[in-house]
């Protein structure tokens, strides 16, 4: 569940005062640390990221009706957490999209697309991209089929196969191996999987994380982990490792 975190008067305050655009939030003026801190906290859970060489934190989608509500309420709802996005960074991208053996004119599935960076790493060898995104208007790249709904609803009839699958799911309440264990249907023969997954996957004993290492190993997948603080870039130190399979056939 996402957190709901409350806000401050003073903190309230300098948001009031801040400029923001529909990319942007630069604060009105240098704030003593304390401070900094708590407004930084804010701005963090509604999406945006300092830029040091732009001096402002930036955001992937307008923040204006978010920070709007939490101004009017005094609260604000954990948007990463809300929609559990941990952006992938973009050379684990890069080296995701070439363990997929994706080729030019491959067609590729990301059913988490979020703001892109897998989509954009995968049209840059040109592949035609599919994307599936939660969130409508969250991902606005051009020449890229875009689906808005959840994954899991969707089947094969409704999207099609594909030459690779490349994904980075949520991780959260074990979402991560529902996703993947999903997305082998996508996969044509003789295509590709490549998705991250929280390292959880390799030694939790529920009866779900047992099952999923128990059909990793019937499709013959490999595990590989990634160095700690992978996605300290993007606001977690989660532990997570690269899943990769090929399916049996030919194309």
């Amino acid at each position: 569940m996402a957190k709901t975190i409350k806000i401050d008067s003073e903190v309230m305050v300098v948001l009031e005062r801040s400029v923001i655009t529909e990319t942007t939030l630069s604060l009105p003026n240098q704030l003593e640390r304390s401070l900094y801190e708590k407004v930084s906290k804010v701005i963090k859970a509604s999406g945006g990221k300092w830029n040091r060489s732009k001096a402002t934190h930036i955001f992937d989608r307008d923040p204006r009706e978010i920070l709007g509500i939490a101004i009017d309420t005094g609260e604000i709802v954990n948007q990463q957490q809300l929609y559990q996005e941990v952006e992938t960074p973009e050379s684990l991208a890069d080296r995701m999209v070439e363990l997929a053996d994706i080729l030019p004119g491959d067609t590729v599935l990301e059913p988490s697309a979020g703001p892109g960076r897998i989509v954009r790493a995968a049209k840059a060898v040109g592949a035609i991209v599919t994307a599936v995104e939660y969130q409508e208007g969250q991902l606005t790249e051009r020449d890229v089929r875009i689906v808005t709904g959840d994954f899991l609803d969707m089947a094969v009839v409704d999207l099609g196969q594909f030459d690779a699958v490349v994904m980075n799911p949520p991780f959260s309440n074990y979402q991560d191996s529902s996703h993947i264990r999903h997305a082998w249907e996508f996969v044509k023969p003789g295509g590709n999987l490549v998705a991250i997954a929280s390292s959880g996957i390799k030694f939790r004993s529920d009866k779900r994380t047992t099952g999923f290492r128990e059909w990793l190993n019937t499709i013959e997948a490999t595990i590989t982990d990634l160095p700690a603080g992978t996605f300290c870039e993007s606001g977690t130190n989660v532990n997570t490792v690269m899943i990769a399979a090929t399916k049996k056939g030919s194309r």
